[in-house]
């Protein structure tokens, strides 16, 4: 599992490029992007054809299998307050 927290200088490589590279590992079953200015989860899992699945409303819930972990936006938000 690789999991990336996005910047407005890197999100766009990470979504296209880093994402291409990462497919190529055989070991690697889940790439996530978290985002910093917003409660927004981007996840690619091999076993979904390294499909896109998006989260971003705070009871959307996501498993990771290939590590044993399930978590919420909540969760993974807890205590950041957003700028605005």
């Amino acid at each position: 599992m690789i999991i990336e927290i996005l910047s407005d200088s890197t999100k766009r490589k990470d979504r296209a490029e880093k994402i291409h590279n990462y497919r190529k590992l055989d070991s690697l079953q889940d790439y996530v992007l978290v985002a910093q200015d917003c409660q927004r989860v981007e996840t690619y899992s091999r076993s979904q054809s390294w499909d896109l699945a998006l989260f971003t409303q705070e009871d959307d819930s996501f498993s990771f299998e290939s590590v044993g972990l399930n978590l919420t936006l909540a969760e993974i938000y807890q205590d950041v307050e957003f700028d605005g």
